[in-house]
């Protein structure tokens, strides 16, 4: 497939090109072998889309051969092409062989190419021309075929110039939206701290204090309730120690979580999965975003399997899932739907007494219980947390109604929260359109002004490939002369 977009009328000056007419490809290797020690550069040290170095290796540290690049030459990432990882080099260094180099000349602005690779456009034709299953590159034949206008000299160094500077006002807009995704994160923890050391029904609680029944009298009643019921035991857990709690507010009181919920394990006995048509199977990896589980890409295990699961403890609307095993303390709701959930994953199910409906989801995600998960946490290659530890975790328990008020202030901050943050992954997004806008405009001529005084890209072509010609030349000599000479010999 060839491309031709955005080449049926050219701005002045400019001309018709393919990438392999405008660049050099450098072949030059280096010999891990060689006592020098230089940059080393990899796929995982260049940002995708954005032609950023996030860091740097050493060539000591590599054991194959490399290919050597120099400072001005264009490093594009040919293995899995929509990755998009391009980069122009600003100190000399050797770079993994799936890192094509291209030579800095006088006659092509580097930064000007590197844009023109980042383009969305310039993906979309090199993933499409990918080979190989486990590990997909693009071929230099392929992006070579790639057609482009290309403009003068003088008029990529001023596009490169207005890109530059509109990237750095994007750039910064993305770093405020970033913080902004930060602090939400510590607004959504800090109001479920302040929910369950009271400060956040403070002034409800105030002006209504007379009608509260405090908390230990709704304790008493769950342990009675406890104790009547016929499908569990009930075992008494060890009393609270109060030393170095915080003092809470009155009528509250502190409990043990395994007193006023259910703690229930399933049969770690692994299921077969199937493809299709069985129970969706849900772990810890099935929890996405806030509060939401993923059941299009869960696991599926067989209606057998399922009842098998299901005879020891099957999730009921109102229980909790809560990860114990690899991720630690993340809790959702059990939604309204025939599912099964792994070993790393338990079942907390409140007590019909505790009225307050998400009360539990809120209390286990609370930074006060997430610190005595990851205490308790026991992590011999994969961390575990005992359902044992889960159940002595101290929570503290305010009178019902004021339960009640506790869960719809938590909801409607949470309910602002995510308002704010969709709007700030909208303007991410939108922030990653604009970049590929102005990359667009740049390629066909509308991002700056031409000039009649710069010199023709059609002669600036015409250099570009006398220079090729020279350089492709001169490495076929090196090559016969390495092949010849045995002393000089390298691995090319």
């Amino acid at each position: 497939m060839r491309n031709n977009e955005g080449l049926s009328t050219l701005p002045m000056g400019w001309t018709s090109a393919k990438l392999g007419e405008v660049l050099i490809k450098s072949d030059e290797r280096f010999d891990p072998k060689s006592p020098s020690n230089r940059r080393f550069v990899g796929l995982e040290h260049i940002e995708g889309n954005t032609g950023r170095l996030l860091g740097f290796g050493k060539s000591s540290e590599t054991r194959s051969t490399k290919t050597v690049f120099c400072r001005g030459d264009l490093l594009y990432g040919k293995l899995r092409p929509y990755l998009n990882k391009v980069w122009v080099a600003d100190f000399d260094g050797v770079c993994s062989t799936d890192i094509l180099v291209f030579k800095h000349t006088q006659f092509l602005h580097s930064k000007f190419l590197a844009c023109r690779l980042l383009g969305s456009d310039f993906v979309r034709y090199a993933s499409q021309g990918m080979s190989g299953v486990q590990h997909p590159r693009v071929s230099y034949q392929r992006i070579s075929d790639f057609a482009i206008a290309f403009p003068p000299l003088e008029e990529q160094h001023r596009i490169v110039s207005k890109v530059e500077e509109l990237f750095t006002k994007l750039d910064a807009g993305v770093k405020s939206l970033e913080t902004a995704k930060t602090q939400l994160k510590s607004y959504r923890q800090s109001v479920l701290k302040s929910a369950f050391d009271g400060k956040l029904t403070e002034e409800w609680r105030r002006t209504h204090r007379d009608e509260l029944e405090p908390a230990f009298k709704l304790l008493e009643q769950i342990r009675e309730e406890r104790r009547r019921s016929t499908a569990t035991e009930y075992r008494e857990l060890p009393p609270v120690d109060m030393t170095g709690l915080p003092e809470l507010p009155e009528g509250w009181t502190w409990t043990r979580l395994g007193e006023i919920a259910l703690i229930m394990d399933v049969d770690h006995k692994m299921p077969r999965s199937v493809e299709k048509d069985g129970v969706p199977f849900i772990s810890p990896k099935n929890f996405v975003n806030q509060d939401d589980i993923d059941f299009a890409n869960a696991k599926h295990i067989s209606v057998e399997d399922f009842e098998r699961l299901s005879r020891k403890c099957k999730p009921e609307i109102g229980d909790v899932l809560y990860s114990r095993i690899g991720t630690i303390g993340k809790a959702r709701r059990a939604p309204d739907k025939r599912f099964q959930i792994s070993y790393s994953l338990c079942i907390v199910r409140p007590s019909p007494s505790l009225q307050a409906t998400d009360i539990c989801v809120w209390l286990l995600r609370s930074p006060f219980v997430l610190s005595q998960a990851l205490a308790n946490t026991r992590s011999i290659g994969v961390p575990d947390l005992g359902l044992n530890d889960i159940n002595r975790f101290v929570v503290p328990i305010a009178p019902l109604d004021e339960q009640h008020k506790i869960v719809e202030e938590i909801e409607r901050h949470s309910s602002i929260a995510d308002e704010v943050e969709k709007t700030v992954v909208s303007s991410v997004g939108q922030s990653e359109k604009l970049r590929q806008s102005v990359l667009k405009q740049a390629f066909v001529g509308k991002l700056v002004p031409q000039d009649l005084g710069d010199e023709p890209a059609s002669i600036l072509l015409e250099q570009i490939k006398s220079l090729k010609i020279q350089v492709e030349q001169d490495q076929r000599a090196k090559k016969r002369r390495k092949r010849n000479d045995p002393r000089q010999r390298r691995l090319m």
